[in-house]
Formats: C-alpha cells, sequence, structure tokens
C-alpha cells in the first residue's frame, strides 16, 4: 500500500476532510470455498456449467443482437424521418438565413436556425418513441413466457411472413434476443450510444446534427449552385432535376433510401449511357465550353445516415480471427485506393492560387520539413514577415492566422522571405515546390507497391505464429504494417487541408465552399483507415494472453442488484465473515429463502458468548430517494391509519405548499414535521435507523431535509449463522461459497495492505458501523449495490519459465545480489493460467457529505490558502534529461528542497528486516527506447514502453503526495492546454496526463499510514485537497491544491537575472544582418574579463521583457551546440571563435569602443552567418554535452547576463538555493509561477491566469 508516515498535528490542511463523497469500484478476486470449488473447477454440477455457458454465449452474442436490434432502430429512424418533420416555410427560412451567413459570418442567425431544426428533429423522435417501445429500452424484448409478445419477435415475424428472412434467420434471431430478456443491463452502454442519436444537440453522433449541420449545407450549397446555371444552356439536360435542387424539398432526403437516390443522381456513372449523373453533365459542360471548376462546380453528396446498412455504425468490434482482419485489410485498400486517386484527381483540377484554400497552422512545421527539409523555415518566414508590420497589424495578423493561414498569403510571405535572401541562398529555395505543387505530388505508387509486396499475405487464413524478429511472422506483419502506413500516408499528406481540429471544424473561415465541399468528403472517407489501422496493430501486437472477462449473472438479471435485507431473495447474495476473512455467497435460485430462519440450531444471539464456530452474516437495510419515497409511503390507501394525515397536511400536498417554487414557509416546515412524526412510527425504519434530525425551521428548504433523511437512512449489522449450517448449505449446493480474495489474505502476506483491502474492511469497521447506527459522528465507508461478478477463461497453458533451484539474474543494477535462487518453480503470467471470478463491489466515502461543484471546492480552498503564512509551493516537471523534476520553494520565492524522480526507492519487509528496493526507471526506460529503435517495425514494443512509463508515473503519485503534506505545500504543474509546444521530453502529453488524473484521484482522498482513527489521515478521516473530478478540459487552472500554469519561458531563463532570450537571430541576408547588429546601443570587447559585451535594448527589437536593458556577455569557454549534421553535441568557446572571426575581417577588437560600425561595414555572407550563429548559441542559456541520449547529465544553465554582484549564473556551481540543473531551473520557475498565480486570489478566485508574458518577466526578475 503506498500511504506513508507523517506529522500531521501542524499541517494546513486539516481542515480539508469529509468535505464531498467519492464513489470506488473495489475489485477482488473471488475463489471458490468447499464444494463450490470442487463444483465449477470441473463444471460438475450442470446448474453452475449453464451459469458460466450462459453469460459466455450471450457475451459472445452482443455483436449479433446490437445487429438485431439495429435493423429495428433503423426502421424507427425511417418512419419518423420519412414523415413531414418540418414545414417548407421552416426550410426557407434556413436557407435564407444560410445565404446571409456566407456573406457575414458574423451574422448569427442561421446559427439560431440550426438549433431550432435540430430540436424538432429531436422532438419527433421522441414524440415516436412510445409507438416503437423504444421509451424503456428492456421492453423491446419482453419476457420469456411471453416471448411472442415482444416488439422485436412481431416485428421479426413480420420479415418472415413477407419473405424477407428466411425461416432459420428467424430461429437464429429469437435464439440470440432470449439471451437478453431480462439482461439487457448488459447493453447499458450500447442504449446509451442509441439514445445520443436522437438528442438535438450539436454533437457528431446525433441524426439531427448529420441532417443540420452536415448534408442541410451541402444540399444548399447545391441549390446555390444551381441558381447559378439557370442562365446556361446545361439547364435544358438539367431541367429534369430541378427538383433536386429546391430548398423546400430537402426533407425528402434524411432517410438512408433519400440520401442513395439523391446521390445517384449526383453522380451516376459515365457508363449509365442513357441516364448521365448531374456531376457528368456539368464536366461535359464545362470541357466543351472551357469553364474552369471554380466558375461551375459540381455537386455535393450527401453523407450516409447514421446506423443504416451503408451508414455509420458507431459500435467497433474486434476481429473474430486474423482471416476476417486480412480480408478487412483488402477492402481497405480497394476502397482508400479509390478515395486517394479521387483526392488527387480533385487537388490537381482545383487547387489554385486564386481559391480561398487554408491549411493548419500547427502543419506548418511538417510541410516546412516536406518542403525545405528545415522544420523552422517557413516560421522563419513568417516571423521576418511579422517584423516589418506594424504593432496594430501584427496583432491582427497573429488572430486572424492562430488557427489556420491561407496558402496563397503563406505562400506570398515564404516569397517574399526568399527574395530577401543572399543569391546563393535564394537559387537553393526557388527550386523547391510551391505550396500548391506540393498538394498535387502525392505518389499514389507507394501504396500500390506495398499491396503487391502485402498481397500474399493478406490471401492466408491466419499469419505465422513465429513472430520473432527476422522470422517469418515477423516479416508477413511487416507487409501488412508497410501497406497500411503507405495509406496512412496519405492521410498525413491531406490532412492539412482538412480544417476540423478535435472531431470539430474550424470556425470563422472565409473558405472556398466549392472546394472544401467535395474535399471534406473524401477526405472524411480516407480517414476511416486510421480506425482499421489501430485496431490492425492492436490484434497483430496483444499479449499472447487474454484479460477479457465477462459477466457472471447466476441466471438471475437483478443479482447484486442490492444487499437490502428485503431484496436477498431477489438479488440472491449475502456476505459473510469468518476469522477476517470475507465470503461472497450465491443462494441457487430455488433455495433462496436459506437465510430467512430464525432457529436455535442455525442461528447464535449475537449478544452470547459461544465458542462455536460461526459465520458472521451482514443484514444490510437502506432506503434512498426520500423526496419520492416519503410521499409515496406516508400517504399510500394502506398507511392511512397508521400515519393519519391531517386536513392540513392533505392540502399542503394537494396543493404542493411544501415545495420550493411555492415560497410558503410555514408549509414547509409543517410538512417537515409531519414526515418526522411518520418516521417515528414506521415500522421498519424506525426500527433500523436512529434519526437524528434538526429542528424543522433550520432546514432551507424540504430537499435539504430530504437530504439529511437520505444520508441517515443506512443501517449494517451482523447476525451469527452456525459454521455447520454453511458448511452444509455449500455442500448440497444450495450456496456457491466464494472468497473475497487479494493478496493481503494470504497466509504469505507479509507488506502493506493495498488501499482496495483497507476501504473494504473499513466498510465493517467497529468505529465506521457504530457511527451508522448509533448516528453519533459521521460514518465514512457506505457500501453500495450494483456489485458485478466477472468470469475469466484460462488463456495459457501451465509452462514453466523457470525452474526451481536454479540461478535467475536479477535485472535492477540497485540489488547487490546478482542473482536469485527460488525454491518453488517461476511461471510468467501465472494469473491467466486458471479460470477465475473477479468481483466488483462499489462505495462511497464521505457518503454524509453533500456534493459540491469543483469551483466551490477551489474557492473554499483558495480563502483558506490566502491566510496561510505557512505555506510552500512544490513545482514539478517534466524533463529533457530527467523523467520529472520537483523543486520545492517558500513564499518568498527561495529552493528549499530539489530534486529528480528518475530513481523510485521503495522497501520490503523480510524477516523483520527492511530491505531497501532502488529502481532506476530512466536507465530502464532507456533501454527499452533503444530496443524499440532496433526494432521499429515491431508495434508491440512501443505499447510496452508505454506501459512501463505508466507504472513509473503510479509510482511519483505517491512520492508527490508525500511531498505536499510533509512540507505544507500545494502542487503547481504545467497546463497541457496551454497550446505551448515543448520538444525532447521523456514524457509525452498522454502519459502525463494519466498521470495528473492518477494524482487528482489519490488527493480527493489522501490517507497517511499508522495515523490514529482520531488524527487526520486515518482512512475514516482522509484528506481531501483536490475537486471532483469533472474532466480535463474543465480543470482550467485549479483543482484544488494543484495548480496549473502556461510551461512558456520556464526553461530557459536565469534564475538569478530573470533574463530571457526573446530575439530570433536567424541569418536571411547580409542587409538583414547589419540592420540587426545595428539595433544593439553597443559591441565591444571587455579587455579586463576576457569577453564579448553585446549591450541590448529590446524595445529597440521592438520586444519588451519587463527590464530590456541588458549586456550579454560571453563568459564561460564550454558551451554546447548540436551539429545537425553530424547529428551530435560539439563543444564551443564562443570568445575565442569570435575573436578569430573579427581577426579574419579586420575588425581591431581590442582596440574599438564599439564595433558596430565595423561590424555593419563588412559585405560577407560567411561573417554575418558564423557572427549571428556565435551570438544565438551564447542567447539560449541552455546547453548539454550528452551524445548518448539520456544517460549523461551534464545538462546546465548558463546565463549570459551578470547579476548585480557581476557574477554569471551556472547551474553546476550554483547555490543550495539555487537549481541545480536545466531541469531543476525548469521545475523551480513552473513553482515560482504558481507563486505569483496565488497572489491574484481575491475573494477565493484566481482573477489573473499568469500568462501575461511581459509581468511574468518582471516578477521573475524581481521574485516578489
Amino acid at each position: 500500500m503506498e500511504e506513508y508516515m507523517s506529522n500531521t498535528k501542524d499541517n494546513i490542511f486539516n481542515n480539508f476532510t469529509g468535505i464531498y463523497p467519492i464513489n470506488k469500484t473495489l475489485r477482488f478476486e473471488l475463489r471458490p470455498v468447499g464444494k463450490t470449488y470442487d463444483l465449477i473447477k470441473d463444471f460438475k454440477n450442470g446448474y453452475v456449467e449453464s451459469i458460466v455457458a450462459i453469460d459466455e454465449k450471450r457475451s459472445e452474442a452482443r455483436k449479433r443482437i446490437i445487429e438485431i436490434i439495429d435493423e429495428y432502430y433503423e426502421e424507427f429512424i425511417n418512419t419518423v424521418l420519412s414523415k413531414k418533420v418540418f414545414y417548407s416555410d421552416d426550410i426557407w427560412q434556413t436557407y435564407t438565413s444560410y445565404k446571409a451567413y456566407k456573406s457575414d459570418k458574423r451574422n448569427k442567425e442561421f446559427v439560431t436556425q440550426k438549433a431550432i431544426m435540430r430540436k424538432k428533429i429531436s422532438d419527433a423522435f421522441q414524440n415516436e418513441k412510445t409507438k416503437f417501445n423504444l421509451k424503456d429500452f428492456k421492453d423491446l424484448f419482453g419476457k420469456k413466457s411471453n416471448l411472442k409478445e415482444s416488439p422485436l419477435y412481431k416485428w421479426y415475424k413480420n420479415k418472415l411472413d413477407i419473405g424477407e428472412i428466411t425461416g432459420e434467420d428467424f430461429e437464429d434471431i429469437i435464439k440470440i434476443i432470449t439471451y437478453f430478456i431480462g439482461f439487457t443491463t448488459s447493453l447499458k452502454d450500447y442504449q446509451e450510444n442509441r439514445n445520443n442519436l436522437f438528442v438535438a444537440e450539436e454533437q457528431s453522433t446525433a441524426i439531427s446534427h448529420r441532417i443540420i449541420d452536415v448534408n442541410m449545407i451541402r444540399y444548399f450549397e447545391n441549390c446555390i449552385r444551381f441558381e447559378n446555371m439557370k442562365d446556361s444552356e446545361l439547364l435544358e439536360d438539367m431541367g429534369k432535376w430541378e427538383k433536386y435542387f429546391v430548398p423546400a424539398n430537402y426533407d425528402n432526403f434524411f432517410t438512408q433510401e433519400g440520401i442513395d437516390n439523391y446521390n445517384e443522381i449526383i453522380g451516376r456513372k459515365s457508363k449509365d449511357l442513357y441516364y448521365k449523373g448531374v456531376n457528368q453533365l456539368i464536366n461535359e459542360y464545362r470541357q466543351k465550353n472551357k469553364i474552369k471548376n471554380k466558375d461551375m462546380p459540381t455537386m455535393n453528396q450527401l453523407y450516409k445516415q447514421h446506423i443504416s446498412k451503408n451508414g455509420d455504425n458507431e459500435i467497433n468490434n474486434d476481429f473474430s480471427n486474423e482471416k476476417e482482419m486480412l480480408e478487412q485489410i483488402e477492402q481497405a485498400y480497394i476502397t482508400s485506393l479509390d478515395k486517394i486517386n479521387r483526392i488527387v484527381s480533385f487537388i490537381n483540377e482545383n487547387i489554385t492560387e486564386g481559391n480561398k484554400i487554408f491549411i493548419r497552422k500547427d502543419f506548418v512545421t511538417n510541410i516546412s520539413n516536406r518542403l525545405f527539409g528545415e522544420w523552422n523555415f517557413i516560421n522563419n518566414a513568417l516571423y521576418s514577415y511579422l517584423s516589418g508590420l506594424s504593432a496594430k497589424n501584427k496583432e491582427l495578423f497573429v488572430k486572424q492566422t492562430e488557427e489556420v493561414i491561407k496558402i496563397s498569403e503563406l505562400q506570398n510571405i515564404i516569397d517574399l522571405y526568399i527574395n530577401n535572401l543572399d543569391e546563393d541562398e535564394k537559387e537553393k529555395y526557388l527550386k523547391t515546390d510551391a505550396i500548391y505543387t506540393h498538394f498535387c505530388s502525392f505518389d499514389v505508387c507507394g501504396v500500390q507497391n506495398a499491396y503487391y509486396e502485402a498481397k500474399t499475405v493478406l490471401a492466408v487464413d491466419e499469419i505465422n505464429k513465429d513472430r520473432e524478429k527476422e522470422e517469418e511472422g515477423a516479416k508477413q506483419i511487416s507487409k501488412v504494417k508497410k501497406l497500411l502506413d503507405e495509406i496512412l500516408e496519405a492521410v498525413h499528406f491531406y490532412k492539412p487541408l482538412y480544417l476540423y481540429k478535435n472531431g470539430k471544424e474550424i470556425d470563422e473561415i472565409e473558405k472556398d465552399e466549392i472546394f472544401y465541399s467535395e474535399f471534406d468528403y473524401l477526405y472524411s472517407q480516407l480517414m476511416l483507415v486510421t480506425e482499421l489501422y489501430d485496431r490492425v496493430r492492436n490484434y497483430l501486437t496483444k499479449k499472447p494472453y487474454s484479460k477479457d472477462k465477462f459477466k457472471i449473472y447466476f441466471n438471475k438479471p437483478t443479482l447484486l442488484d442490492g444487499w437490502d435485507l428485503n431484496k436477498e431473495k431477489n438479488n440472491l447474495s449475502v456476505l459473510l465473515i469468518k476469522d477476517g476473512f470475507y465470503y461472497l455467497g450465491i443462494m441457487d435460485s430455488k433455495y433462496n429463502s436459506v437465510f430467512d430462519v430464525s432457529a436455535d440450531d442455525v442461528k447464535i444471539n449475537t449478544t452470547e458468548l459461544s465458542e462455536e464456530a460461526t459465520f458472521l452474516k451482514m443484514e444490510y437495510k437502506q432506503v434512498s430517494g426520500a423526496s419520492k419515497m416519503f410521499p409515496k409511503v406516508f400517504f399510500a390507501a394502506s398507511n392511512k391509519d397508521m400515519f393519519k394525515p391531517s386536513e392540513e397536511i392533505l392540502n399542503i400536498r394537494e396543493n404542493k405548499q411544501y415545495l420550493k417554487g411555492a415560497n410558503n414557509r410555514e408549509a414547509v416546515i409543517k410538512w417537515i414535521d409531519f414526515c418526522k412524526d411518520c418516521l417515528k412510527i414506521h415500522p421498519e425504519w424506525n426500527r433500523y435507523f436512529n434519526f437524528n434530525f434538526r429542528h424543522s425551521d433550520e432546514y432551507e428548504n424540504v430537499n435539504s431535509f430530504y437530504e439529511d433523511a437520505d444520508t441517515q437512512m443506512y443501517y449494517i449489522n451482523f447476525v451469527k449463522f452456525k459454521e455447520t449450517y454453511i458448511n452444509d448449505l455449500v455442500e448440497e449446493g444450495k450456496l456457491f461459497l466464494f472468497q473475497i480474495y487479494n493478496k493481503d489474505f494470504s497466509e504469505y502476506s507479509k507488506g502493506k495492505p493495498n488501499l482496495h483491502t483497507v476501504y473494504w474492511k473499513m466498510l465493517f469497521d467497529e468505529n465506521n458501523v457504530r457511527n451508522i447506527n448509533d448516528n453519533t459522528g459521521k460514518p465514512v465507508f457506505k457500501l453500495n449495490g450494483e456489485a458485478e461478478i466477472f468470469y475469466r477463461k484460462a488463456s495459457l497453458d501451465k509452462k514453466v519459465t523457470h525452474k526451481k533451484n536454479y540461478p535467475i539474474k536479477n535485472k535492477n543494477k540497485h540489488n547487490n545480489k546478482t542473482e536469485s535462487i527460488f525454491e518453488y518453480d517461476l511461471y510468467k503470467d501465472k494469473r491467466f493460467m486458471d479460470d477465475k471470478f473477479f468481483f466488483h463491489c462499489p462505495i462511497t466515502i464521505n457518503y454524509r457529505a453533500k456534493n459540491i461543484l469543483s469551483s466551490e471546492f477551489n474557492k473554499k480552498f483558495n480563502l483558506h490558502i490566502k491566510n496561510s503564512d505557512n505555506m510552500n509551493i512544490l513545482g514539478v516537471d517534466r524533463g529533457e534529461r530527467h523523467l520529472l523534476y520537483y523543486s520545492l520553494i517558500n513564499i518568498k520565492g527561495g529552493i528549499i528542497k530539489q530534486g529528480s524522480l528518475n530513481t523510485i526507492y521503495d522497501s520490503y519487509e523480510k524477516d523483520g528486516i527492511n530491505i531497501p528496493v532502488i529502481t532506476d526507471y530512466k536507465s530502464i526506460l532507456k533501454d527499452r527506447e533503444d530496443e524499440r529503435m532496433d526494432s521499429r517495425k515491431n508495434w508491440g514494443t512501443i505499447k510496452n514502453i508505454k506501459e512501463m512509463k505508466e507504472g513509473y508515473l503510479s509510482h511519483v503519485v505517491h512520492q508527490v503526495s508525500k511531498l505536499l503534506i510533509d512540507n505544507n505545500a500545494i502542487l503547481v504543474l504545467e497546463n497541457l492546454n496551454s497550446g505551448f509546444k515543448r520538444r525532447r521530453l521523456k514524457i509525452e502529453k498522454q502519459v502525463y496526463q494519466n498521470f495528473e488524473k492518477s494524482l487528482i484521484n489519490k488527493l480527493n482522498y489522501l490517507v497517511l499510514k499508522d495515523a490514529d482513527n482520531k488524527d487526520v489521515g486515518h482512512f475514516l478521516k482522509g484528506y481531501q485537497l483536490t475537486a471532483p473530478f469533472e474532466g480535463f478540459q474543465r480543470l482550467n487552472n485549479q483543482s484544488g491544491i494543484i495548480y496549473y500554469v502556461w510551461p512558456s519561458y520556464t526553461s530557459k531563463i536565469c534564475p538569478r537575472t530573470g533574463f530571457v532570450s526573446l530575439l530570433h537571430i536567424n541569418y536571411e541576408n547580409i542587409e538583414k544582418s547589419k540592420e540587426f547588429f545595428n539595433k544593439f546601443d553597443k559591441i565591444s570587447y571587455n579587455k579586463d574579463k576576457d569577453y564579448f559585451e553585446f549591450h541590448l535594448d529590446y524595445t529597440r527589437f521592438g520586444k519588451n521583457a519587463g527590464k530590456n536593458k541588458w549586456v550579454i556577455c560571453t563568459y564561460g569557454k564550454d558551451r554546447y551546440f548540436f551539429n545537425q549534421k553530424l547529428k551530435k553535441y560539439e563543444y564551443i568557446d564562443i570568445t575565442e571563435k569570435i575573436k578569430e572571426l573579427l581577426s579574419n575581417n579586420g575588425i581591431d577588437f581590442i582596440n574599438e569602443n564599439d564595433m558596430r560600425k565595423s561590424i555593419v561595414e563588412n559585405n560577407s555572407k560567411n561573417f554575418f552567418g558564423s557572427l549571428l550563429f556565435y551570438l544565438k548559441v551564447v542567447m539560449q542559456l541552455r546547453y548539454t554535452n550528452s551524445n548518448d541520449g539520456c544517460r549523461n547529465e551534464n545538462d546546465y544553465i548558463l546565463s549570459p547576463v551578470a547579476d548585480i554582484n557581476g557574477m554569471f549564473f551556472d547551474s553546476r556551481h550554483a547555490c543550495d538555493n539555487e537549481p541545480e540543473n536545466a531541469d531543476a531551473n525548469g521545475a523551480y520557475h513552473i513553482a515560482l509561477k504558481g507563486l505569483r498565480m496565488i497572489q491574484f486570489i481575491e475573494n477565493g478566485v484566481i482573477t489573473k491566469q499568469g500568462n501575461e508574458t511581459t509581468d511574468w518577466f518582471k516578477f521573475a526578475q524581481n521574485k516578489l
């Protein structure tokens, strides 16, 4: 278990307990006990075998039942959409608003109209659901006793009667349906998915979105194009199709049949001699009259309807075998090749300089590398262009090109940049293809050649099992991967033109609708191959064992739905405890009353002392939903004489005067008093629940009273049953008994129990149970219903990996023992060699606390720390040389401690001795990455690295939590949504995000080792330091103790002076170089110090760094730069290099007080290129001399600016309270940004994000 000892008496966070409830699911193994083990091991009992068999069949039938129900849904969709959903005026009005929107994107009427139209479609579906029995999903299946009356049976019987399906098909369908009668909860995710089809929200999975936001726009564009053809001769040939281009007729093309009909009219094949399609006629007319495509575009086809046979199905399934996978790859090649050819042809015909065609800004560096072989060439051109704009125009340009940039505009900027280069440079780049030409250059031969190579593999039934390096199976996989990679290359090649981000279209762009209406359609179809790529990769790289499991119901749909005493017979499940071990009992449905007994020979009075062995059986009572339950029970006709409501109360109820909206305080108090009186005499509730209510007038409203009642109506107790009785039930097969098990319940368990074990035991802890039943304290842990049992079949043969008594080498280099010997055989992945049952049980922690919004929690936390003078700040940063680095600072910005998180320190106890375990994750990951580079074609290696990183981060979560508690610290992390790009990081964004989520979850309820039950940090009083998690997009800048800052300007910044390099130093041409150096105030050589000085005023370069006057010095001899040609770091002494350069160019640097004049009089490209390079190296601040990946730690900050004492910061010689290396510098400034952020707290709210660059510079320069 990850918990630890910590002194919490003076912790500033001690008030943060019991704030809000948390739901968790505990997971255990179930081990069959006694006769249950014998029955299940070999399935000797037919009933037990049928339990597993029927649930396995139900699991396997999932794909088929979805297809069956989808046919029914398709009928429902077609029925609704075939009716008139809109009036003609609705469509005309929307069409008019669309044309206005096209002319002026600020016109929001079209957006409003779309929402109205989506709502009408959604309402049409909701109104028709009752007729199709879709209000309640389970009604579709009916009951086994009356199967022929179920909607699905009737519908498919009708299809049989009219000959649409065969008798054999019908029998198969009904057989599948019967598996799910009563078990529709196993399709819960499917139900939610299908319900999303009928919502009115603007989401891609909704039918209303497909009709209104996608196809309607394509249809309207066609109407506009048809209007523009009215004056042409072409209309004579197309007149018969005019009805297809009338806006009011759009509702004829909602269904898949209507869409197919429409698309056939638009794109009928040319081989159909008598009935040419619209687009064929347009193409022939354009060719005959030499009309450009943009002047007479072809018509759009419509997207297919959701879940139609030819449409989109959002439920994806794994391949059933390799033959199916290879067949799908073959089909994907055929369809993808067609799409690629169509895109190539379309691009070649339609992409021209005059079009309003854009590329996404986040692909500029990729295009730059493709065109110029340099990642930053286009960015340099953009920077050069921006430097020539006024401040106002610069701001406007940056805003307009934040997400996309017009190709014609970008091309002009590039051309301008190239024309300003020196002649030899200019000649090199002028040969480069223009961006337009680039997108016309995709070579489809790569796809075709890869297919010919893979063709023989695609024809086999399965890939060779021998898949080690260079063996036949590996070669086959390599060919398959090569084919999919080539197809995916086309997806990547054209992706910059696809103006969608994170599945959403980039708005507010004046784009060429003619071009994009067709391109978007073609590209979206081509993109479908990415899903296949992922599925194939996952299938071919999956482990030799299977983690697949399926839910077990014991032939009872309500199994484990709840633990209530009144529901035991229905749900068949009981919990038992004996000698500190926990058991789950499942009653045979024929013997579901075996615990409903009172005989003395079975039960023992709980208060009696008895030496006879016993099981404790849990008695559980809960009533939830007081707002509905109280009126239902207290006013039931059968309870009238018991509760005797007065005429006044009846009147209050009839007129709903007790509700919040009635605004009748007196009625509310009387209603609450009545409810309390009823609870006192309720025969069952009064017996189990020890109510302790506030005075009625203390409740804000009736809902707050109901909420209080809900938290008090939970009871748990135990009764004793003789062990002999339980054993007899198991022996007779009346009770299936399973031990609830994990390693902590093993007789060999040593070490600390994990959290799942502790939380499980806390449910039944004496203090927790007493607080529940006496209602004298705040019970923390509550057992919930809806637990689940899963079954996983063995997927590996029992095979010894390492024989006993033979030495085995230790992989951990920190282990003093080079090898170990075990007295037992070792089995790799042994857990997959046996059939296993699993138990998932939901619980609630702090269940009597009220829910709280994350914003409310953050405000509470901010108000607390704002008044704290004993707080520190912990900054954690992803490193370039380290996996993660931390820096702990005080509220004055001084470093308290810092360190790398490369190595994880742990320990275990053996024979009473604490043995340390040291794991160097950085070296392990480096070795694994080297292996990946050697076997790049192996999909599986990459996945293993990701899993290892996730394992590493789970350990880091523990260490970070400990640092926070031990040091009264808040945590500061980088904001992953900032958009700031960071390269060469050891932990990628996705894995780091999982770390953040794990950290939030841990700090939701943080417990400490050996804390007393009265102390904060005990399992019954855990810290709650983060807000309820509501998704990463809603985190914004805080989750309780965790604050998020932008990582910009945190790594390459001097920690003493706050200096950062804002200059864009890049050689373009001689004139611009002269202009650049002339902007310095002075350039000189300091003879006393033996370094050059560049006197800089940032304002002369159009920059604002807070403090703008600096003296850049070439102090220090050992700097390094990365040689792109040699692909390695090289040493350079900048001062000596500049001396040599100036001397060779006749500049007397020793005697000239200011060398600017001599420098700008030079006309040598090599001179300026070298001088700019040397200055660039000096101002980069961060240096490394590592040429062996991440093993060399010599990565440091060397500042070119002296502090007030004339000293230059060098992290290699840093003081104890300064960053000790470059990654430490990043973590330190992340912490500083957090310190700055909390200074903006006003009334519990952060008023500034802390992202303002100039203000951040000033803060870093002055610290406070």
